[in-house]
């Protein structure tokens, strides 16, 4: 597909990071240079080789160079905590893993616990035996460029939530890819003048489709966000501080698709009203992940003249349907796209329609299975259909709508999370007897996670929270925790999760309103305070009150937190925005000085 693109397309510009322009010529180039170079250090057919960096150029030239080897690219979340990567590199039987300098650290943990050979390579600054992927791109090995016959083994690894307290590996082959992404781009009748911003995870299908796949399917080009990091700490600042970045791009590179979630479209929503104009290019504002709320699809809608599209899909299948109505309902998911069948069954396997019941798939790109779960696979995968697990209904025109799944995950900051892997990360904890994680709403009706604990011996939730951080990634990190002395049960012993979630109140401390009271400088620095210590899970850490908030972990998932928290305790409306503006807890809370003493 590469080589096809760069014979029609080889001047073009293929991709953008900040100041760095590579036409298509010049991608193929540095991908046939790698593969060459991963083919010198032992790349084998069928090894798999994984991907741990964030949005790059690298990480795009990475995917094409093992597949040029037949190789297996598993692309993994850069987020993942040292043991979750000891996981799936062990299940994968992972043989190189491709880091960048923001995860080489964890990677080396990860790899330094497993008892087999596993070969670092790393962007930038390398350690002993570790190999420099500058370095591979000087290799030159005689490479056959212009016949690559399909191959037919598997390609890609990518993992999904899991429903059994365990991520499932996805297996994909270059078929299952190219069907998969000639359904998009001839669905949206994409072609070589559109412009993709990528935003979106790249790891993730989402952005693996529509941001690596689709662009390079159809000869145009991708503009990738460069990263911004804190100086005193070298993390990233999160999306929500980078909006102005972000329509600074869609505006000088003409972007005609954006690839969105609900965070993203709710930081442009609360960004400056000059942008209103920025987006005069656009084509296509695609929302995936979790449903899109109503008030930003409105808010979207009132304030760019733009709607927002929900995108299904899924790892095992890529995408399933597009709402590309002319007049968009933002409830319906629209069509299923060509080539890709849809029906929905009832409890006894019927199907039916104008009734919800679980959802089906059936399309040229659906997965072959799941890596080593061979009992699953016969489950899901029945005679061509894949079973989703999504609730959903098809009307008479088709269109689909979906309610929920019969397996219920949190949908958090963007993410998916199996509350069961967060259960048998807290049960690990010697204090702890027995425990139950859900979701409970927030202000912009995403979750967040609360777990309910009960206690073999005296415990404090910072404890249960540091035991998790080396368990898991900070995105699945229960932002609520609360002890009971027994969870409730019914007469058959069955814990009564739905009586819990029922059960949820704000915190009475928060929900009371503070907008009357006069309160000095001291009483405010310390309300905000707590709050960033609870939003962010940073315990007993010491707080400064000139230390920017990005330091102490606030993200484009907490900022929500602590936003919500701020509205309900001084009864305003607060935009996450301003956690940039004013960053640090003195000069926060000067600005709520401010407004507090205009609203009264």
């Amino acid at each position: 597909m590469l080589l096809n693109t760069a014979e029609k397309y080889a001047n073009n510009v293929a991709i953008v990071y900040g100041e760095q322009k590579i036409t298509f010529a010049n991608l193929v180039d540095r991908v046939t240079m790698l593969s060459a170079g991963f083919k010198s250090i032992g790349m084998q057919t069928g090894d798999c080789v994984a991907i741990f960096m964030s949005n790059r150029p690298e990480f795009i030239e990475s995917f094409y160079a093992i597949s040029c080897n037949n190789a297996i690219a598993l692309t993994l979340n850069p987020l993942y905590k040292a043991d979750e990567l000891i996981a799936y590199l062990m299940q994968t039987d992972a043989k190189f893993i491709i880091s960048d300098s923001a995860g080489i650290q964890t990677c080396r943990q990860a790899v330094g616990k497993i008892n087999k050979k596993i070969q670092i390579i790393v962007l930038g600054d390398t350690a002993n035996n570790e190999i420099s992927y500058e370095e591979l791109l000087t290799t030159h090995i005689s490479m056959n460029t212009t016949n690559h016959p399909l191959y037919r083994g598997e390609v890609v690894y990518q993992y999904s939530s899991g429903s059994t307290g365990q991520a499932k590996c996805i297996v994909r082959t270059q078929q299952h890819l190219l069907e998969d992404v000639n359904i998009y781009v001839n669905s949206i009748n994409m072609s070589s003048d559109d412009v993709t911003v990528g935003i979106v995870p790249l790891n993730h299908l989402y952005g693996f489709e529509l941001c690596v796949l689709a662009p390079i399917c159809s000869g145009s080009k991708l503009i990738l966000l460069e990263p911004s990091n804190l100086a005193e700490t070298g993390k990233e600042l999160p999306i929500v501080s980078r909006m102005n970045r972000v329509f600074e791009l869609i505006e000088s590179e003409k972007v005609t698709i954006l690839p969105g979630n609900q965070i993203i479209y709710q930081g442009m929503i609360d960004s400056d009203l000059r942008h209103a104009n920025a987006l005069d290019f656009l084509r296509f504002c695609f929302s995936a992940g979790s449903f899109l709320p109503q008030h930003i699809f409105e808010g979207f809608k009132r304030q760019f003249g733009l709607y927002i599209r929900q995108l299904y899909g899924s790892t095992e299948t890529g995408v399933i349907t597009i709402n590309l109505h002319e007049d968009v309902d933002n409830s319906s998911y629209g069509t299923p796209l060509n080539n890709v069948n849809v029906k929905v069954i009832d409890e006894n396997a019927n199907p039916i329609t104008e009734q919800y019941g679980e959802v089906l798939v059936k399309s040229p790109s659906v997965t072959q299975g799941y890596l080593k779960l061979s009992e699953l696979n016969s489950k899901v995968f029945k005679d061509g259909w894949f079973h989703t697990g999504d609730l959903g209904m098809l009307d008479r025109e088709n269109n689909l709508f979906l309610s929920g799944r019969k397996v219920k995950f949190i949908s958090t900051g963007g993410y998916k999370v199996d509350p069961l892997e967060v259960e048998k990360a807290i049960k690990t904890y010697y204090k702890v007897k027995e425990v139950i994680v859900f979701g409970v709403p927030n202000t912009i009706e995403d979750e967040v996670i609360k777990a309910v604990v009960t206690l073999k011996e005296d415990c404090e939730k910072n404890e249960i929270l540091a035991h998790c951080r080396s368990l898991v990634a900070d995105y699945k990190l229960p932002k609520i925790i609360e002890f009971r002395d027994e969870l409730p049960r019914d007469n058959m012993g069955k814990i009564l999760k739905k009586h819990l979630m029922d059960s949820y109140q704000p915190n009475e401390l928060l929900s009371q309103s503070l907008a009357s009271k006069e309160l000095n400088a001291e009483e405010l620095q310390h309300i905000i305070k707590t709050i960033l210590i609870d939003a962010c899970n940073i315990g007993n850490t010491i707080i400064e009150l000139n230390r920017p908030f990005g330091e102490y972990g606030l993200n484009s998932i907490n900022v929500f937190d602590m936003k919500d928290r701020i509205e309900k305790k001084f009864n305003i409306t607060f935009s996450p925005i301003l956690f940039w503006n004013y960053p640090t807890i003195e000069s926060m809370s000067a600005y709520l000085a401010d407004i507090i003493q205009e609203s009264n």
